[in-house]
């Protein structure tokens, strides 16, 4: 879903997907995805990369066709780690509330600098970060602090030089 609606070729396009439970909006330099269901039990999203839930089975089906989840439970971060990688934004669930969630992807790069920096060490490296250590890499080049809980991921990603 992100590499078909936020890559150049879909730039411009407008379109709306609806089904009985959610939708689609395609703008120029964002995608938005509402489902008209709430969260699962547990799941918010602050933790949404560490619990796991059932989810809806079509949108499951979707993810995988688009190539951004290879087994159930792994969407979020392969689209958080693809938002990383190409400089953008992370996902954005401002929207959301007690009964629709809403997802909003933007496609505007943000630090081409970052990207330059990504290019240098190199796609073997970069292919073996975990979702964590990307995480701990954006927050670090953001200049924003690294949560207690990925200090070791830091300490990790130091010690590899």
């Amino acid at each position: 879903m992100y590499h078909a609606c936020c890559s150049k070729p879909c730039v411009g396009r407008r379109f709306a997907l609806c089904s009985g439970d959610g939708g689609a909006s395609v703008g120029r330099k964002s995608v938005t995805c509402g489902f008209a269901r709430r969260f699962p039990i547990r799941i918010t999203p602050e933790n949404i990369l560490w619990e796991q839930a059932p989810r809806n089975r079509r949108i499951a089906e979707t993810l995988a066709r688009c190539g951004l989840v290879e087994r159930s439970g792994q969407g979020m971060n392969r689209i958080y780690e693809v938002c990383i990688r190409e400089s953008k934004p992370k996902p954005d669930f401002t929207h959301t509330d007690a009964n629709h969630v809403w997802l909003t992807l933007h496609g505007e790069v943000q630090h081409p600098e970052f990207l330059r920096f990504l290019e240098k060490l190199g796609k073997e490296r970069l292919e073996s970060f975990t979702t964590q250590d990307l995480l701990v890499i954006d927050n670090v080049f953001r200049d924003e602090p690294v949560s207690d809980c990925f200090r070791e991921n830091l300490l990790h990603l130091v010690d590899r030089e």
